[in-house]
């Protein structure tokens, strides 16, 4: 048996227990966002503080096009994908971005 651990079962796990704050990553993900390897403290370190800085700008965006507050625009957002948490949802773009088969930008 393999005793390794898995820092994409990990981050699937934690997601999982706390969805508003954990993003998933895989190891394409991973590979395009970040160097160093697959350690947790990358994970910890490196790629949930690069994730923290987009969603800062996507709602730092909203918030200027929409004359919204911070609080606002994260409901704005949420509510027109479908609920999804801001966690998810760039895990989604992620996903589409760095994952799936067919390029998406």
């Amino acid at each position: 048996m393999d005793n390794r651990y898995e820092s994409t079962d990990a981050s699937k796990i934690l997601h999982t227990i706390i969805p508003n704050f954990f993003v998933m990553w895989d190891k394409r993900i991973r590979d395009e966002t970040v160097q160093g390897g697959v350690r947790g403290a990358v994970y910890a370190f490196y790629f949930l503080p690069k994730m923290q800085g987009e969603l800062k700008e996507a709602i730092e965006t909203c918030m200027e096009d929409r004359r919204l507050t911070r609080e606002d625009a994260i409901k704005y957002i949420c509510e027109k994908c479908d609920g999804k948490t801001l966690a998810k949802l760039v895990d989604e773009f992620n996903y589409m971005k760095y994952t799936k088969e067919q390029p998406f930008l």
